[in-house]
C-alpha cells in the first residue's frame, strides 16, 4: 500500500513507530516539499481564469500557467518520492539483514549493499532536484498570483526550502557509502550547489512576498484594499 493512500494520522504514527526503521527522513522531507506544492497549485488554482489574469498581457499568462504546470509536475513526482525513499532505504536493511542470516557471501553483500546504497542516496537527491524545480518557478505567481495567497507562497516556500534540505541531510549521511571517491565528489558537488542555489532563491522569493504582505496590510490599515 502507497504512503500516499494513508491518513495523516497514519502516515505520523508509522514515522514515529518503533516497530519499523521506514518511513522516515527521506519520506518525510519529500512530504514537506509535497505540501509546499499544494500551496503553490492552490496560488494558481485562485489566480488562473480571475479576472485580474484575464486582464495581463498575453505573454504573462503564459509564464504563469508554464509555471504552474511545471510545479505540478514536480508535485507529482515529490509524492512518488515519499514511497520510493522508503523503498530504498528497505533495501538497504534487507541486504543487510540477508548478510547477518548467512544468505549472502561477503562479495555478493558488499555488491548488493552498494546498488542499495547508491538508492539510498540518489532518491534524496531526486527530492532536492525537485524542490529545487518548483522553487525556480515560483516567481510568476509570487508577481502576479492572488493576492490573497501571499502567505500562503511564503509557507509553500518555507516548506519547499524545507524539504530540499533535509533530503540533503540525508544524501549527506549516504555519501560516505559509495565506494567510488569520483562519484563521490561529484553527488557532493551536486548536494552543494542545490543548497545554494535554493537558500538564495528562498531569501529573494520570501523578500519579494514579505514587501507585498507589508504593503497589503497597510493598505488594508488605511482603509484601502488592493485585493
Amino acid at each position: 500500500m502507497s504512503l500516499m493512500e494513508d491518513s495523516l494520522g497514519t502516515f505520523l504514527n508509522k514515522v514515529s513507530g518503533t516497530k519499523n526503521t521506514t518511513p522516515a527522513a527521506g519520506s518525510v522531507s519529500a512530504l514537506a516539499a509535497s505540501l509546499g506544492i499544494s500551496l503553490v497549485v492552490l496560488a494558481g488554482n485562485l489566480t488562473i481564469g480571475r479576472q485580474k489574469y484575464m486582464n495581463l498581457p498575453e505573454e504573462v499568462k503564459k509564464e504563469i500557467e508554464e509555471s504552474y504546470e511545471g510545479i505540478t509536475s514536480a508535485g507529482q513526482r515529490l509524492q512518488e518520492l515519499i514511497d520510493e525513499d522508503k523503498r530504498a532505504y528497505d533495501q538497504v536493511i534487507s541486504a543487510f539483514k540477508r548478510h547477518k542470516e548467512g544468505k549472502t557471501d561477503l562479495k555478493e553483500k558488499e555488491r548488493e549493499l552498494e546498488l542499495a546504497d547508491k538508492g539510498a542516496l540518489e532518491v534524496p537527491l531526486q527530492i532536492a532536484r525537485e524542490s529545487l524545480k518548483a522553487l525556480k518557478l515560483m516567481e510568476p505567481l509570487v508577481k502576479y498570483g492572488n493576492p490573497n495567497c501571499r502567505a500562503d507562497l511564503a509557507v509553500s516556500i518555507i516548506n519547499l526550502h524545507a524539504g530540499l534540505e533535509g533530503a540533503l541531510a540525508i544524501a549527506a549521511s549516504n555519501l560516505n557509502n559509495l565506494r567510488e571517491e569520483e562519484e563521490k565528489g561529484r553527488k557532493y558537488e551536486e548536494g552543494e550547489k542545490l543548497s545554494l542555489e535554493a537558500h538564495r532563491l528562498k531569501k529573494e522569493l520570501l523578500g519579494k512576498l514579505s514587501l507585498k504582505l507589508f504593503y497589503h496590510y497597510n493598505q488594508i490599515n488605511r482603509g484601502g484594499n488592493d485585493i
